[in-house]
């Protein structure tokens, strides 16, 4: 978050730009009444419109006096910008240029978090696919989850062929780092195929510029209410 803060603030779109956190300081009560500037847009870096866009950061934002009288809008998760399945489809031909592999004769397959409460993810993973299908640089596009079906080994074992993996995750943790390619690993066709995975794209450097459009989007409108 940090990084894709810096490269906003030298972007010079806006006047201040900060970073808060659902789990750890700054909250986002605690960053909003720290921050200059009105209106402030809220541009949340989730990947879905699940419960800590639609109930935990409203919550994290009741504090008193954080709002200090100016308009604040809240825009898109930036996992609903259309502007960033163009950032998912790049990054995937950048790793089979540098892999040198065809990307017509390669899969697609987005790995998203899934959750089988909510439909949030797999509709955002869902609203990706469908976009990237149409484009038609990828022998096929497909989506897997790590917590609801289609899990991603199941989706391994149904996919033969090379293919590339983007994580459709906010930033390289657990989920990105851990999860994914521990089951990359015990893929039945490794061996037998290149599997080319490229990490959380919310590290993605092209990620700064979702959120700018994000919020430049939604301070035009008036935006959610924040």
């Amino acid at each position: 978050m940090e990084a894709q803060a810096l490269a906003l603030r030298r972007g010079g779109a806006f006047e201040a730009v900060a970073c808060a956190f659902l789990s750890m300081p700054p909250s986002p009560a605690e960053a909003l009444a720290a921050l200059r500037g009105d209106p402030v847009c809220i541009v949340p870096l989730f990947m879905s419109d699940g419960y800590f866009v639609r109930v935990a950061l409203g919550r994290a934002l009741a504090a008193d006096g954080a709002r200090d009288g100016r308009h604040v809008c809240q825009a898109k998760p930036i996992g609903l910008m259309p502007g960033l399945t163009e950032v998912i489809e790049q990054r995937a031909l950048r790793a089979c240029a540098e892999a040198g592999l065809v990307p017509g004769r390669c899969g697609l397959l987005l790995v998203a978090h899934g959750f089988t409460g909510s439909a949030a993810s797999r509709e955002a993973a869902g609203f990706h696919a469908g976009t990237l299908a149409e484009t038609g640089r990828f022998r096929w596009i497909d989506t897997a989850f790590l917590e609801e079906e289609p899990m991603l080994p199941d989706r391994l074992a149904a996919q033969a062929g090379d293919m590339v993996v983007v994580g459709l995750f906010a930033a390289p943790g657990g989920h990105a780092a851990g999860d994914v390619p521990a089951a990359l690993a015990a893929d039945p066709y490794r061996g037998e195929r290149r599997t080319l995975y490229t990490g959380a794209i919310g590290a993605d450097p092209a990620v700064a510029g979702v959120i700018g459009a994000a919020a430049a989007a939604a301070l035009e409108t008036g935006g959610g209410a924040a």
